[in-house]
């Protein structure tokens, strides 16, 4: 790989790995590198993966700043690659009914997704903050309907997200225990992390509020020693 591939992809894997001042650092000379050799495609990716980084350091003015408008996409895949970052930027700024758009567009081409399932359940989390769960369980079915090899710790944090919702803890408990389970086996900390803050609230709306006590504290002080302020 060359000197930018290597920063980005590093970049990518620290994120995943919950190390996100070594990404925000990545992803920034992902930028400077691609910027001097004109790579401009390049460019567009690493300030997506930047916003996203800095979404979950909650600097979410920066994160806004640094997110190419949707205006920017060039190729239908693009979306695959924005999505998460524009859902996830506007809903950290309480901006419901903006990210609720972009959802609803995520919902209108799910089929183009494929495998790709992080998306999907960001325009989830949209959904259920909106009250719009019939999009949600729409989505859901359509995410389904797609098998895949991988991602299924997102298909049930979507799953457990809107049994939540609707007031099934009980139901929803163990789709929450399936993606903390996958998401740790597999090394990818800040999804785990909001997996086990889903399950501690669908534990306590349970009835146990003493657990869901215990792992709600345990799940914010990691989340704190990763400064991952989105989830603290």
């Amino acid at each position: 790989l060359n000197t930018q591939s290597r920063a980005s992809a590093g970049s990518y894997v620290s994120k995943a790995r919950g190390d996100l001042h070594a990404a925000r650092d990545g992803a920034e000379q992902g930028i400077a590198l691609n910027e001097r050799l004109g790579y401009r495609k390049m460019v567009w990716r690493c300030r997506v993966h930047l916003a996203e980084v800095l979404v979950e350091l909650g600097r979410y003015d920066e994160a806004k700043a640094v997110l190419p408008p949707t205006s920017e996409r060039t190729e239908l895949q693009d979306i695959v690659y924005d999505a998460t970052a524009q859902v996830r930027t506007r809903l950290a700024r309480g901006e419901i009914a903006e990210a609720v758009e972009i959802a609803a567009e995520i919902r209108s081409r799910a089929d183009d997704f494929g495998v790709h399932r992080e998306p999907a359940a960001a325009a989830v989390e949209a959904f259920v903050a909106a009250g719009d769960l019939a999009a949600a369980e729409e989505l859901v079915e359509r995410v389904r309907g797609h098998p895949a090899d991988a991602g299924w710790a997102f298909l049930d944090d979507m799953e457990g997200r809107l049994l939540l919702a609707r007031g099934e803890a009980d139901r929803a408990a163990p789709h929450f225990v399936a993606a903390v389970e996958a998401t740790r086996r597999e090394g990818y900390r800040l999804v785990e992390l909001r997996a086990r803050v889903l399950l501690a609230e669908a534990t306590g709306l349970g009835g146990d509020r003493d657990e869901a006590a215990e792992r709600l504290g345990a799940a914010v002080a990691e989340a704190a020693e990763l400064d991952a302020r989105l989830i603290v």
